[in-house]
């Protein structure tokens, strides 16, 4: 089969919007894997120094501890750590975008100049992202079907924030706009919100399959540790095993885990590229541009 028929830009059903996901992880899957480890590391060692300071060092289990303690230590760390997390995830974005961006478009470049040339737009990615979470949290309040909307609407955010070089509260209008704009078949496939839940949901189900598998060791650790030990008390929190053990648990999962990180980011811009040649026409400006560039070559001769 032809490279252009594989990944050019081209209108695409849901079954071939997973397809390509699937291709495009399998294409570049040395480097998506690489990215994602290091995103999945690194946030394990956030994680880690989370719990370190929640439980403040404590070497004994008190079964007497203050759960209004714990709970003020747990609320201040958490914003710090969700910060944090989301600065992982939206400098590796970078790079899993620009991947997807020059497979889809036939100009691929190597993951160093994608981030030389995206790192300016983390901070944006960021703050998108934590809007995002914001957002949704607050529908979820309200009995979740709103979170669930505005999780619907907010979908393309982040990959439009980067793509489209937008502030955040631009890339979350812009995130809208896309998912509004309806395709002839209502409620069916061609509908934009609907094409979010169902891809959501099929690479939330393969990477939480794909997580449960790497979490085998650490639960057949933990449940032989609580077997034969109980719980005891370690510097992260309760633990059936010593720290000694359980930290180089924490981290083969997460090195395994990683492995399939890019699953969960790669259809979203999938998507968002989709979208624009369905009503935007994108497929055609990429052609006059890549004619338009032909032409100047030709001149220069």
């Amino acid at each position: 089969m032809l490279r252009e028929s594989v990944f050019s830009l081209k209108p695409r059903g849901i079954g071939e919007l997973l397809d390509l996901t699937f291709r495009i992880y399998r294409h570049r899957f040395a480097l998506f894997a690489s990215v994602g480890v290091l995103i999945a590391t690194l946030n394990t060692a956030a994680s880690v120094i989370m719990q370190l300071v929640i439980y403040s060092g404590d070497a004994t289990l008190d079964p007497n501890i203050d759960p209004v303690r714990f709970m003020i230590a747990f609320y201040s760390v958490l914003p710090v750590f969700l910060a944090v997390y989301l600065l992982i995830y939206s400098t590796g974005a970078v790079i899993m975008f620009s991947v997807v961006r020059g497979v889809i478009t036939g100009s691929e470049i190597p993951w160093r100049e994608a981030l030389a040339g995206g790192w300016k737009r983390i901070p944006s990615m960021l703050f998108t992202a934590i809007l995002s979470w914001i957002a949704i949290a607050f529908g979820c309040v309200f009995c979740l079907l709103p979170g669930l909307a505005v999780a619907i609407l907010f979908a393309l955010a982040v990959p439009v924030a980067f793509l489209e070089h937008r502030s955040p509260f631009s890339a979350l209008g812009r995130s809208v706009e896309l998912i509004r704009k309806r395709g002839p078949q209502g409620m069916g496939s061609g509908n934009n919100a609907v094409r979010v839940v169902v891809i959501g949901l099929v690479t939330l189900v393969v990477w939480y399959a794909l997580n449960v598998f790497a979490s085998i060791p650490q639960a057949a650790a933990m449940y032989i540790g609580m077997s034969s030990r109980g719980m005891e008390m370690t510097p992260i929190g309760p633990s059936p095993l010593p720290m000694a053990w359980m930290l180089p648990l924490y981290f083969v999962g997460a090195i395994v885990q990683g492995l399939f990180i890019g699953i969960t980011l790669i259809p979203w811009a999938v998507l968002y590229f989709d979208i624009r040649v369905r009503h935007e026409g994108l497929d055609m400006e990429e052609k006059i541009h890549h004619l338009g560039n032909q032409a100047q070559g030709g001149e220069g001769v």
